[in-house]
């Protein structure tokens, strides 16, 4: 029996670019792709671009906060007797959203996941994407292994992040789970193709909203920025979930050389301008500036990028590190990856398409 894949939050950006992938590798595999059913339409126009009609690709309407996730019960037993692999990745990934939606999707919805996968009798492997920062303000290092309460979140997306993976995390004793925990996500780290301009790119927004003036660093610049390329994000996961000694794994799939916020912005200010930044400002200050929505519309970046602006913490990834070895993945530095993604964002900056509102 060939193996049948489970893949929520498609036609998201990470989810499609998954399918790519698992396409590539395993052509000879199911794939049963959950969306909602105002994304059909969209999803149906991405698999009509991407494939010829060869593979075995079916879209299940669904709806992860909806119990037995709004599958038809029809549908639902026939998939809960032939799924062998779910990828979890539908997940509300913004900094600014409320408690209720951020609890809604990402806490919810993965309950209703693993309670739903519970009852797949052919389960070989839950992949859940979490996100390293559920570590919240924790400081100094972080493992692999570990899921500790932090003294404070930055934001409701890291606390119901955090909440999620605690369910996943419990499920290890019962199914065969591996957890994936990601850095910030960027684009290809070849072509710097990216779906949203957020995250990193925020970074380059302010960057570009002040070519003609002198830009500041803000704050010291000194903790670490963990920037991964979705495309090693992607390959990781893929081989990692087809590893046998990979269950019951946590995975931080981050760079483990990742830079410095200074080191990140210099270079960043380099390929944009190719000019050098000569003064910088307290943190607390440019967050009181940016405390008015309308500069931070000006400016283009959200407040709440700033909390990511200090801090002492390393994560650790020797496990990753250990059980990539023979796979022939590696993450680039950031030095690899900031020419093709500041390239991208400056053939595409005015693309509203693309544009990340707030």
């Amino acid at each position: 029996m060939n193996n049948v894949y489970f893949i929520t939050g498609f036609p998201g950006f990470l989810a499609t670019k998954l399918l790519d992938e698992l396409l590539l590798t395993r052509p000879e595999a199911s794939y049963r792709l959950l969306v909602l059913s105002q994304e059909r339409l969209k999803a149906s126009k991405l698999l009509e671009a991407r494939t010829s009609g060869s593979y075995a690709i079916e879209l299940i309407d669904g709806d992860i906060t909806r119990p037995d996730l709004g599958i038809t019960p029809e549908k639902a037993i026939q998939l809960k007797d032939e799924i062998t692999h779910c990828f979890h990745l539908a997940a509300l990934y913004d900094l600014t959203a409320g408690w209720k939606l951020c609890e809604k999707i990402n806490v919810i919805g993965t309950e209703n996941v693993t309670r739903w996968l519970s009852f797949c009798k052919n389960l070989q492997r839950y992949s859940y994407f979490s996100t390293a920062y559920v570590s919240g303000t924790r400081e100094g290092l972080i493992k692999e292994n570990e899921l500790i309460m932090p003294a404070r979140f930055r934001n409701h997306y890291e606390e119901t992040k955090f909440l999620a993976e605690k369910i996943v995390e419990e499920a290890k004793k019962s199914l065969p789970v591996t957890i994936f925990r990601p850095g910030i996500v960027t684009g290809d780290s070849v072509s710097g193709e990216t779906l949203k301009f957020d995250g990193p790119y925020y970074l380059l927004t302010f960057l570009r909203k002040l070519k003609y003036i002198p830009v500041p660093m803000i704050g010291e610049g000194s903790a670490r920025i963990h920037l991964v390329p979705y495309d090693f994000v992607i390959r990781s996961a893929v081989y990692l979930t087809n590893l046998k000694q990979a269950e019951g794994k946590t995975y931080h799939l981050i760079n483990p050389a990742s830079p410095t916020i200074k080191d990140a912005f210099t270079t960043m200010l380099q390929e944009m301008h190719n000019k050098k930044t000569r003064y910088s400002i307290p943190v607390s200050v440019a967050s009181l500036a940016l405390s008015l929505k309308s500069l931070q519309r000006l400016l283009g970046v959200p407040k709440e990028t700033l909390d990511y602006f200090s801090g002492t913490h390393h994560y650790d990834c020797s496990v990753l590190t250990e059980d990539l070895k023979d796979s022939g993945i590696t993450c680039p530095s950031f030095s690899e990856l900031a020419k093709p993604m500041v390239l991208f964002y400056k053939e595409n900056a005015h693309n509203k398409n693309l544009a990340k509102t707030f």
